[in-house]
């Protein structure tokens, strides 16, 4: 858990001397909800889940038990354990999954947005702008 605080602390801190940011400021855990991210790792990534008896295993925290809305369907890179202002906890994930490939389209079409059209088309299609006010 402290060595993805670090990690967000060295991403901050990149960004504040590359110039894009403001400096850091300590954020209180009282105005926020709260939640710890962990990083999983790759190596043993298929121990940290048991979909068949409902069990969640997590570094620091044990085995907790888990109601899936929905199963994992890939390699899970990283664990977002939440608790929101009702006392009810969230875990969310990221994860690696295959992407089908798109399909090939035989044409192509440039749009140019605009004022007195939304869009006009290199085919010829305009859209008409919505004009609510």
């Amino acid at each position: 858990m402290l060595v993805q605080k670090l990690r967000d602390q060295d991403q901050a801190f990149r960004a504040f001397f590359a110039g894009r940011t403001r400096y850091p400021r300590f954020r209180s855990k009282r105005r926020h909800a709260q939640s710890v991210r962990l990083q999983i790792d790759q190596r043993v990534a298929g121990r940290y889940f048991d979909a068949e008896r409902g069990l969640l295993r997590l570094p620091k925290l044990g085995a907790l038990k888990v109601r899936w809305s929905r199963k994992p369907a890939g390699v899970p890179k990283m664990v977002t354990v939440r608790r929101d202002a009702c006392g009810r906890w969230w875990v969310s994930f990221m994860v690696e999954e295959a992407v089908p490939a798109l399909p090939i389209t035989t044409g192509a079409v440039g749009i140019d947005r605009g004022i007195k059209d939304l869009a006009a088309c290199s085919d010829g299609t305009r859209v008409e702008n919505p004009r609510r006010l």
